[in-house]
């Protein structure tokens, strides 16, 4: 891996050098339980450990340990990653469907809680809305998905 090619300092390859000599074999493990694929467990951990050092700036005095740290970032990554792939699943399930039948928001939503295992209660805390409001379009979601399954 080449700081040309990442665009980093040579500081920072140090930093992911020693990141990945003490962390790679956990954090291989973790990602390893969401994506089943070796090839992009390994890419996911260089993707991870690299964001890793460039966004998240590591407090000495920090009472948080990195390990946790580095693994709510994977979380977070993964997350993302996940909603993405089940997003497109989505949309190429019902790209004979008019578009505007779901929107976004309901898309993320019942993606978030039924392929991510979400709760109701952490999506609210996320989108800062009632969890009511998150209730009434996971519904509409499934309500409209139902019709579109009737079709």
């Amino acid at each position: 891996m080449s700081e040309v090619i990442l665009n980093i300092s040579k500081e920072a390859s140090k930093d992911i050098r020693q990141f990945y000599d003490k962390y790679a074999g956990m954090l291989l493990g973790f990602i390893q339980g969401t994506i089943q694929d070796p090839k992009k467990s390994e890419a996911h951990l260089i993707k991870i450990l690299t964001s890793f050092i460039l966004e998240v700036k590591l407090n000495p005095q920090s009472k948080s340990s990195t390990w946790m740290l580095l693994r709510q970032h994977a979380q977070k990554i993964l997350a993302q990653e996940q909603l993405t792939d089940t997003e497109s699943m989505i949309t190429s399930d019902y790209a004979s469907v008019n578009p505007d039948q779901l929107s976004l928001k309901e898309k993320e939503i019942f993606n978030a809680v039924y392929y991510l295992g979400r709760s109701v209660s952490y999506l609210a805390a996320s989108f800062g809305e009632e969890e009511n409001s998150i209730r009434i379009q996971l519904k509409s979601s499934i309500d409209k998905m139902r019709r579109l399954r009737e079709n």
